[in-house]
């Protein structure tokens, strides 16, 4: 269940969800191509990793959505293969994504770190139009509550209740990381390897805390989520990576005061 935008292209009509989504990437585009010039980017160079990212991203999400949510789609076979009508698994999109990214980077010979660096705030951007779409579609909805930040919402089955709004908290959040990531990309203008492990840092630790609001069917394991030990593993790998930084770093420091 889901409001149709008053948009048809070809005589198809255009869902709020699929509307939402492709205006953020187009969004997420032109600031790409404003990043560019920033890294030293041809904009050619960053069509080209969209044509990369955007497939595998779509593609790496619905395969996710389907692994993640198999007893749904095993009633509703002809749901399949509805890309139109939502169904997309965000931490395959930003799976897919990354990979997609990793592809180019090695074809251009360009370090991913870099080229990762200046996609966090574009990602950051899909990620945010993404929840809002889910949140127009009533899919990722939250649990039923009673608080004070309640809504009445509509699940994906068209069932009205006073639920978590899990898909808006999860869009302001991006919102805000984006916004952070603005900020900082503002203020310096060189290329470090801070903004990507703030964004996957930040948003693995509220998607992690939000995931215990959602209340649409899922296998648990261990009593979590398997999104949220993925966000976990990020949050762990970042941590590794850090650490041997640090201990680098300090290594790096004894030897020169030895000297």
């Amino acid at each position: 269940m889901q409001p149709v935008f008053f948009l048809k292209i070809l005589g198809i009509p255009l869902f709020s969800y699929t509307t939402l989504i492709l205006a953020s990437i187009v969004l997420a585009l032109v600031i790409a191509q404003r990043n560019a010039r920033r890294e030293g980017f041809s904009s050619t160079w960053v069509l080209e990793a969209f044509a990369l990212m955007v497939p595998l991203a779509l593609l790496s999400g619905r395969v996710f959505q389907w692994i993640l949510s198999a007893e749904y789609y095993r009633k509703r076979p002809e749901q399949w293969l509805n890309f139109g009508d939502g169904g997309l698994s965000f931490v395959g999109v930003a799976l897919g994504g990354l990979a997609g990214l990793w592809l180019w980077s090695r074809r251009r010979r360009v370090a991913w770190s870099r080229a990762a660096d200046a996609a966090a705030l574009p990602i950051t951007l899909v990620a945010c139009g993404a929840w809002l779409g889910a949140f127009m579609r009533g899919s990722q909805y939250g649990s039923p509550a009673d608080n004070l930040i309640a809504l009445e919402l509509h699940d994906l089955y068209g069932v009205v209740d006073l639920r978590w709004p899990t898909q808006l908290l999860a869009a302001v959040w991006c919102a805000m990381l984006g916004l952070g990531l603005l900020m900082m990309q503002e203020r310096s203008k060189d290329s470090t390897h801070v903004r990507t492990i703030l964004f996957l840092s930040l948003y693995s630790m509220g998607m992690f805390i939000l995931d215990f609001t959602r209340g649409d069917p899922s296998i648990y394991i261990l009593g979590f989520r398997p999104t949220q030990w993925l966000y976990l593993v990020i949050i762990l790998l970042i941590a590794v990576n850090l650490g041997r930084k640090y201990v680098y770093a300090l290594t790096k420091s004894t030897k020169i005061t030895r000297i």
